[in-house]
């Protein structure tokens, strides 16, 4: 007699639609134009996450109330977690007490320009915490990834010919009006670049391991998404995507591999080093990014660095010790930065001051919303799925895909913007690593 397979318990199965919606319709959703799809976005994150993390909460109490589960013992529950679990809620902690010790306690809840308040983040650590316990990484998952995936690159790449499909850009503008008709860059249905980019890190990484290391045959239908996201990257030029993927080629071989671990290590160090000391000695031969990581080894630095960025951590980092434990409160900075951008606009034949309100590095950007003290949590909770997982990417394949993803994600950090449009897809996979790795003990 065929023995049938039993079904997952439910919240296993709440957790992976979930998880499907939020690979398949999450990163296509929009429903106007560029000019709201912040909030677009939010409303739709809103509605999955919070719906998801509500069910499963009614779920909980529902079992309780029927019998069907026993409640633990506070003291169970948190000796039976791992020590990321165990940082992520004491970060929620103290970005709760960020938000109650803040002047700015009523924009701290909902964030004030990000959408990134301690409801957001509330979110994240939350639906971290339920698919790091109920979540299962299944390759379906990344192949709804890669249908969404695909989508998304096609209509940038038809974007990047100077087209406007579906009517994105308001008033009949095209992607090469940026910097003169409008400020900022956007493309797909994410919208500004820097958080194209940063989906981007996640999912190319994610893809090229999957195809190396997984045993399915139908991974090679991941060439067409993996193709089509890199082309993508290769023609929007963000140079944080460009250091962020080059970075994780460089780290990721000697961890995936079993054998000779030591000498790639050398290798890769030999790389960093031998490209280091070509823009150092290329001078002012090389242009852009080049040109200033050059100027930078010889110790010139300039505040136009990074399309701004220098200037921009500078004007940050002023204003940290002010508030050094707790932070201003979560997506409170464009309150407490007196700096702005100014831009000439030749259509107006004005001078637009654009107010900062964002770090464009997320770890200075907690730093200095929800305090140091919050920052270590959230360093060392990513520091202790770093070990596991570095002991065990090389010997389990859903381990190196997620992982590869994640390292990269947290690369381009150093110079990207957190937002629920792009931060989910960091926390659900290091939720589902965490799980992979819980299982793997």
């Amino acid at each position: 007699m065929k023995q049938t397979k039993p079904r997952p318990p439910f919240p296993e199965r709440l957790t992976a639609l979930y998880l499907g919606l939020m690979a398949l319709v999450y990163p296509l959703w929009v429903t106007g134009d560029y000019q709201t799809i912040s909030a677009q976005k939010f409303r739709c994150f809103l509605i999955l996450t919070g719906g998801y993390v509500l069910a499963m909460a009614v779920l909980g109490l529902e079992m309780l109330v029927l019998g069907q589960a026993r409640c633990p013992g506070p003291r169970q529950v948190w000796n039976g977690a791992a020590l990321p679990q165990k940082l992520i809620v004491l970060f929620w902690l103290l970005s709760a007490a960020s938000t109650l010790f803040s002047p700015w306690r009523s924009e701290a809840v909902w964030g004030m320009t990000r959408n990134e308040g301690l409801v957001t983040l509330s979110l994240y650590c939350a639906s971290f915490l339920l698919v790091s316990v109920f979540g299962r990484a299944r390759m379906w998952m990344l192949y709804l990834l890669g249908a969404s995936m695909s989508a998304l690159a096609i209509v940038g790449l038809i974007q990047l010919t100077g087209a406007n499909p579906f009517g994105l850009y308001p008033g009949g503008y095209s992607y090469f009006d940026a910097g003169s008709a409008y400020s900022g860059q956007y493309l797909t249905t994410i919208g500004n670049v820097d958080l194209l980019a940063a989906l981007l890190c996640v999912v190319i990484p994610a893809f090229a391991l999957a195809l190396l290391r997984c045993h399915e045959r139908e991974r090679f239908l991941l060439t067409v998404p993996l193709a089509l996201c890199a082309a993508l990257a290769v023609g929007m030029r963000v140079a944080a995507g460009y250091v962020a993927l080059l970075g994780t080629a460089l780290i990721l071989p000697p961890v995936l591999c079993r054998k000779k671990r030591g000498w790639l290590a050398l290798l890769s160090c030999a790389l960093l080093c031998a490209g280091l000391a070509a823009a150092y000695f290329a001078g002012d031969a090389l242009g852009a990014t080049a040109g200033e990581l050059s100027a930078l080894l010889h110790g010139r630095v300039e505040d136009s660095f990074g399309s701004g960025r220098v200037y921009i951590w500078k004007e940050v980092l002023s204003i940290v010790p002010e508030r050094l434990w707790f932070g201003g409160g979560p997506d409170t900075l464009s309150i407490r930065v007196a700096g702005y951008f100014e831009r000439y606009d030749p259509a107006l034949g004005l001078v637009l001051r654009s107010l900062i309100d964002v770090a464009h590095n997320e770890y200075l950007n907690l730093l200095a919303n929800q305090g140091l003290l919050a920052l270590a949590a959230y360093l060392g909770a990513l520091a202790a799925s770093a070990l596991r997982w570095a002991r065990r990417a090389a010997s389990d394949a859903a381990a190196a895909v997620l992982g590869g993803g994640i390292l990269c994600y947290c690369i381009q950090a150093f110079f990207g913007i957190s937002s629920c449009i792009t931060a989910p897809a960091l926390w659900l996979m290091w939720g589902l690593l965490e799980q992979r790795l819980e299982e793997l003990k």
